[in-house]
């Protein structure tokens, strides 16, 4: 089957076109407004795309890579860096970098079950892939906490304007991918 829209070979099973998100089911597109498939058709899907071909799979090579480091002891994570002399390999410091890489590892897994999601245009792809968003900055702001909170004797001053960086960021960008992704919502309907 071809897509009337950008005349993409698409399987009979889909509902959406995976090339222009437009949506293949004759129903779907008679039960909204003229005015509403149209500009439906027309949205932009350059930010999708650059999730689901560059970002997502960066995010999982970057998380594993971090997950690998932490747990052997070279890593980029600040715990192992600023308590390298006494508390990498052994101690109550050496566990956090342990349980975070193996946290990261889990994550890059998880990231790329989002992006097939997302790359299949699944109904609940979307509202997954924020979650997993939300929850991976929260994860990584608890870990700089418990940095901030051991090194009690650090310039605390620069540890909390990152952690703020790091959440008013986040907030954002959480908050543009609602934004794209409800207005793409009519293109996320395959089961």
């Amino acid at each position: 089957m071809k897509c009337s829209y950008c005349s993409s070979e698409v399987q009979d099973s889909v509902t959406v076109c995976n090339q222009c998100g437009a949506a293949l089911n004759d129903t779907v597109q008679s039960n909204s407004a003229p005015n509403d498939s149209i500009q439906n058709v027309n949205l932009p899907m350059k930010w999708y795309k650059f999730l689901i071909y560059f970002l997502m799979f960066a995010n999982a090579i970057l998380k594993l890579a971090d997950g690998i480091f932490c747990l052997i002891g070279f890593d980029g994570g600040v715990v192992s860096e600023v308590l390298f002399e006494g508390c990498m390999f052994t101690g109550k410091y050496r566990a956090i970098d342990i349980v975070y890489g193996i946290v990261c590892i889990v994550m890059s897994g998880v990231i790329l079950y989002v992006r097939n999601k997302l790359a299949k245009f699944k109904k609940d792809a979307p509202r997954i892939y924020i979650f997993y968003d939300i929850i991976s900055s929260v994860i990584y702001f608890i870990y700089n906490l418990l940095i901030m909170i051991i090194l009690e004797n650090a310039d605390i001053s620069s540890v909390i304007g990152e952690l703020i960086g790091t959440v008013v960021g986040e907030s954002l960008f959480v908050y543009f991918n609602v934004i794209y992704f409800k207005k793409r919502k009519h293109m996320f309907i395959n089961n």
